[in-house]
């Protein structure tokens, strides 16, 4: 709220009760303030959790829509989010007291709102309503004033406003529920999504009473109060605020304009009292502010008793008095800006910077409100460390809810719907509760349909008011669906009526008759009277027979068409056939003609010791139950030029088992597939084989791949006891959208590359080269300098090749612009002292100038003002100029040379238009110079980033043309030449997918030679994240090599993430030919994610755990706990328990 207050200091985390005066003390509005929010708080709480979000007594409830040539709402009262909102009279929802006639009303179709006056079209609406707390104060309200004191401005007053407007659903006939949602609802109702953060400039030194000290975060001299508010709604870059550093408090009533001067007024003082000289000021009036339109801003010029001149051409909107007709106002802003597009941080004054956030929308009205205190000199916002924590808009609340659905013929109003939810008084909560009986089965007598059957359990009601029970309630059970009968005591008949007990519970049998399938038996509650009262209850009871229970014939092609159990009966007593067929192959037969012409059903495979060797792969298709069986390494079929040998679609049972499959190459790899794949299989199980891969530069195929696309039930996964010999560069297993995967006792190992797999052709891989390149071009930064580290102080300049530090209360960019005007001379950049007196004379042009350092000039204009007539004693003599000196530069200079507090450095820097490419490589500055000249460019470069394309293609022909690349980059070729002798598996076993994944397990399984060991999480774009069930990885020999090609960063024994339950334990991990990193676990958390007893050795981290707190459950256990990294530290985000872990 915009009044004249210190702060606002409810916080509902504090979970206060009240506020307690105590004797002798000051008392502050604060306190008072807090005791009210204290009690709107409880008030809103409570009525939230008896009434519900929405509610109308069912007596007396407000808002209920009747139609006819005019839509009205009736009188009464309505809740909505623990608000009391009042209608006192019926009204039409054309001339509601809250809603001016010009505002918007409806809102069609297409997202626009109807102009004022224009017809309603025909069509249905929903009619919704939205309410939120307006401040008052005098200005808004005259009578809040005590005119027999005079008048005073004394305390103000919140009010609740509410608005019901109407949404088009849909053309005429449309149906639409109360649950159903409108075009648009969401924007309409939308909270705002964009953010505050606010900070104060890091700190300095302590200063004295009278001194500000150098350095300080807020350099006031008084203690604020700041509001910073949205003028103009919408996106970062669109959207407008304005601020205020005394809340926003300073208004007056508007009584007219004369050309460029505004009279004003404000009862019991100078009509101006507040205005300044050169700020803004917003003239409104009450529709505005209801409507949620800004008012026009405007900048005064000067400010003459009651008249306030102002600059016409400044104006955002209309300066026409008779466009504020209700209640007109102006108040008074110290500032205006726009909302940037980018989340860049903003200077608003005193040291105080704010930050919007680069995403999210605002609507015009959001205000934040924040204290700055010269005692602390800081200002009060929350954190974490010293990062401002960012926020949404501390206010305006809005609430919404719908009230009804009506229909507009272009004549006539007819309500269709009403969406209020009513609630009875706590004393005629009488209840009817279906206690049990329900849903219950017997079976019938075929033979004999008129035959009854009981049910196993009673109907039982309950009858209670208030939660207890009510005894001598009468409750009549009856029949309503079937022939069947109930029983209570000695009567048995089609209707019984039953009294409650002592317990309030009524009860009677029911039996069935042997025909219905489906019965029913309706209860309800009688009153005095003997007439029905309330809702009933119906029970439900069903006769158990086979053609009513369901059967899928998944998996089972000799039932296809069976969708009942009575179906699948029938048919398998038809049936005169069955079993398994057994095809046995063997070495010298067309076994792949043989497997090319199975007979139908289900099917046993053995294979013969001896080679199988084909160029066709052979693929089975639609089997319910498939088995492969080998004589172990004796059996081997190997299929050249295919990514697979072995496929399995649509299969239900797959079994692959003692066999060796290979496919040795070349290939065109390409889709993830391996020696033996299966695609949206039931059940896959893999043991005691030995599945060799296709080699290749960048994974594109694996070992084994099962797979379950999105639109196909998942699958389990069993892979037991196997070796599996990765191709260089690809994946031994790929498990995709399993619900049940268990990796265990599997060897996987990486043999060595055939001689035709070269770097040539390697590198002719575009992903294999752009992993290259990046060692060539790393890190690439468009940037003209290093930045330059600030260390203790809180500004640097560069001067030349020499850094200049200091503390100062004027802004870095501000000494930027000033070295810019004045540039060095070649004689200051001669050594330190030099730089250091070249910083020492802006300092004194900004002394004798002021005017240079804008904020410099505004602190010392308010410190001038505060001293009066004796600022010209203290700062005319020698001591005075020098504090002002100590006041632009508090504590010194510390003169460095560049390089030597650089950051964020690079290897190599080469020159480019506007700009100059500085990055790290693996070739030296005179190479890639001498590389650059030698490979000019096809066309001009003209900017930066044509540059950096220009430097990618030299990278390429390093990569690509041996000549160019041993002559500029001769032992960088070697290097990857003999690094290229050695054969990487990229990885031994990834489990993943982008629709669920239920329940792994990798355990007792060894890892050699490959750049990551295993790799399980689910992926997901947007929207509500997808977590799978279970990960346990645990007893596992993991031997990584550090892949040459690939970055230090993808070296990993085992990442993990987005699963509920992660259990990681009992693993070893070591790194070959570099570092890596031991366990990585990230990604949404869930209930448990637990890493204990693992080893990892020459890993750099040895453990990262930084699970996301986003979707987590507010419930959980995340640990790290007796771990052992022998090298790298074991880095855990917040949250986690770290606890007997060595590092």
């Amino acid at each position: 709220m915009k009044g004249d207050i210190s702060r606002a200091t409810f916080d509902q985390r504090r979970h206060a009760t009240s506020v307690r005066k105590q004797q002798g003390r000051v008392d502050l509005d604060a306190d008072w303030n807090e005791q009210q929010d204290i009690q709107a708080h409880l008030r809103a709480t409570a009525l939230t959790d008896v009434v519900g979000a929405v509610g109308a007594p069912l007596a007396g409830g407000a808002f209920a829509l009747t139609g006819g040539a005019d839509l009205t709402l009736s009188a009464g009262r309505y809740y909505l989010d623990g608000v009391l909102c009042e209608n006192d009279a019926q009204v039409s929802v054309f001339g509601q007291p809250d809603l001016p006639a010009a505002g918007p009303f409806v809102r069609r179709l297409d997202g626009t709102w109807l102009p004022a006056g224009a017809p309603v079209p025909a069509g249905v609406y929903v009619a919704w309503l939205q309410v939120w707390p307006q401040h008052v104060t005098a200005i808004e309200d005259p009578a809040l004033r005590e005119v027999a004191l005079g008048g005073p401005d004394t305390a103000t007053r919140l009010r609740t406003v509410w608005q019901v407007r109407l949404a088009q659903a849909g053309p005429p006939g449309t149906p639409v529920g109360c649950a159903d949602t409108p075009p648009g609802w969401a924007e309409l109702t939308a909270a705002s999504t964009g953010t505050l953060a606010v900070r104060a400039d890091p700190t300095g030194a302590a200063g004295g009473d009278c001194v500000i000290p150098t350095g300080s975060p807020y350099t006031g001299l008084d203690n604020q109060y700041y509001r910073v508010e949205i003028l103009s709604g919408g996106a970062p870059g669109t959207a407008t605020y304005v601020w205020s550093r005394d809340n926003a408090a300073t208004v007056a009533t508007w009584e007219s304009i004369d050309v460029d001067v505004l009279t004003v007024k404000v009862p019991g003082r100078d009509g101006s009292a507040g205005f300044a000289n050169g700020s803004w000021v917003e003239l409104t009036d009450d529709g505005r502010e209801q409507n949620g339109v800004p008012g026009t801003l405007v900048q005064v010029d000067r400010v003459e008793g009651d008249r306030i001149v102002i600059r016409p051409a400044t104006a955002t909107g209309s300066l026409d008095r008779a466009a504020f007709p209700s209640r007109p106002r102006v108040r008074r802003w110290d500032g205006r800006g726009a909302v940037p597009a980018g989340g860049a941080e903003l200077d608003l004054e005193l040291g105080i910077k704010i930050r919007f956030a680069a995403s999210g929308g605002y609507r015009t009205g959001d205000w934040w409100s924040f204290p700055a205190r010269a005692a602390v000199h800081d200002v009060e916002w929350p954190r974490v460390g010293t990062t401002p924590v960012p926020q949404t808009p501390h206010g305006p609340r809005r609430s919404h809810g719908r009230l009804g659905v009506v229909a507009y013929d272009g004549s006539q109003w007819s309500v269709l719907r009403d969406c209020r939810p009513v609630f009875a008084p706590l004393t005629g909560q009488l209840a009817l509760s279906l206690l049990g009986g329900d849903g219950q089965e017997a079976v019938p007598v075929p033979a004999s349909p008129a035959t009854l059957v009981p049910l196993g359990h009673d109907l039982v009601a309950g009858v209670a008011v208030g939660g207890r029970p009510v005894a001598k309630a009468r409750v009549r059970f009856g029949v309503t669906v079937g022939q069947g009968r109930v029983t209570s005591g000695s009567t048995t008949a089609a209707t019984v009526t039953v009294e409650t007990g002592a317990d309030g519970r009524a009860r009677c049998a029911w039996q069935l008759d042997s025909a219905t399938a489906t019965q029913e038996v309706t209860a309800v509650l009688l009153d005095e009277a003997g007439q029905p009262t309330g809702l009933p209850l119906t029970f439900t009871a069903s006769l158990s027979r086979a053609d009513r229970v369901s059967y899928d014939p998944t998996g089972h092609p000799a039932l296809a068409g069976s969708t009942t159990v009575q179906a699948a009966i029938d048919q398998l007593a038809a049936a005169t056939t069955g079993g398994w067929a057994t095809v046995t192959v063997r070495p010298g037969m067309d076994w792949v003609q043989a497997l090319t012409t199975l007979p139908a059903g289900d099917v046993l495979i053995c294979f013969a010791p001896g080679l199988y060797i084909s160029t066709t792969p052979v693929t089975f298709s639609g089997r319910a139950n498939i088995r492969l069986l080998g004589s172990g390494p004796a059996s081997r079929v190997r299929v050249q030029g295919h990514e697979y040998a072995l496929m399995f679609v649509d299969c239900g049972t797959v079994s692959v088992a003692h066999l060796a499959v290979e496919t040795p190459g070349p290939a065109s790899a390409s889709h993830r597939l391996g020696p033996v794949t299966a695609v949206n299989c039931a059940e896959v199980t893999v043991e005691h084989a030995q599945l060799t891969g296709v080699p290749g530069a960048s994974p594109q195929s694996t070992c084994l791949t099962v797979r379950n696309d999105h639109n196909a039930p998942p699958g389990r996964v069993r892979v037991l006891d196997s070796d599996f010999r990765i191709g260089h560069g690809q994946q031994g297993v790929l498990l995709v959208n399993p619900d049940h995967a268990i990796v265990t006792r599997c060897r996987f190992s990486c043999p060595p590359r055939p001689a035709s797999l070269t770097l040539a052709e390697l590198v002719k891989d575009e992903k294999f080269r752009g992993q290259l390149a990046g060692q060539l071009v790393g890190r690439l930064a468009l940037d003209r300098h290093d930045r330059l580290e600030r260390g203790e102080w809180n500004t640097v300049v560069r001067v030349g090749q020499w850094g200049v530090r200091t503390n100062s209360i004027v802004p870095e960019s501000e000494w930027r612009t000033l070295t810019t005007l004045h540039p060095p001379t070649a004689e200051d950049l001669r050594g330190e002292e030099a730089a250091g007196a070249y910083m020492l004379r802006l300092v004194d042009l900004a002394t004798h100038d002021p005017g240079r350092l804008p904020t410099y000039k505004r602190q010392l204009t308010s410190l001038k003002g505060r001293l009066g007539e004796s600022a010209g004693r203290i700062f005319d003599t020698d001591e005075g100029r020098q504090t002002l000196r100590d006041y632009l530069v508090g504590g010194g200079l510390d003169v460095r040379r560049s390089d030597d507090i650089a950051r964020d450095r690079r290897e190599v820097a080469l020159p480019a238009p506007g700009a100059s490419l500085r990055f790290d490589s693996a070739l030296s500055q005179g190479a890639w110079e001498a590389a650059v000249a030698a490979s000019p460019p096809s066309r001009p470069v003209q900017t930066p980033s044509a540059a950096a394309r220009h430097l990618r293609a030299v990278a390429d022909r390093i990569l690509l043309e041996p000549a160019f690349g041993e002559r500029y980059a001769a032992a960088y070729r070697q290097a990857l030449t003999a690094a290229a002798e050695t054969s990487v598996g990229a990885c031994g076993v990834v489990i993943g997918g982008g629709t669920a994944v239920g329940d792994v397990e990798v355990s007792d399984c060894r890892f050699d030679q490959v750049a990551e060991g295993v790799h399980i999480g689910v992926s997901y774009r947007s929207g509500s994240p997808i977590q799978g069930r279970t990960i346990r990885v645990t007893g596992n020999d993991i031997h990584l090599y550090k892949a040459w090609w690939r970055g230090s960063g993808t070296i990993r024994g085992i990442k993990v993430g987005n699963m509920r339950h992660v259990f990681v334990s009992d693993n070893r991990i070591s790194v070959a030919a570099g570092t890596g990193l031991g366990v990585w676990a990230s990604g949404v958390g869930g209930p448990i994610l637990t890493i204990r007893d693992n080893l990892a050795q020459n890993c750099e981290p040895g453990i990262v755990c930084d699970p996301s707190w986003w979707s987590a459950p507010g419930k959980h256990l995340w640990s790290v706990t007796d771990n052992v990294s022998t090298h790298g530290p074991i880095l855990l985000g917040s949250g986690v328990r770290n606890s007997g872990n060595v590092s």
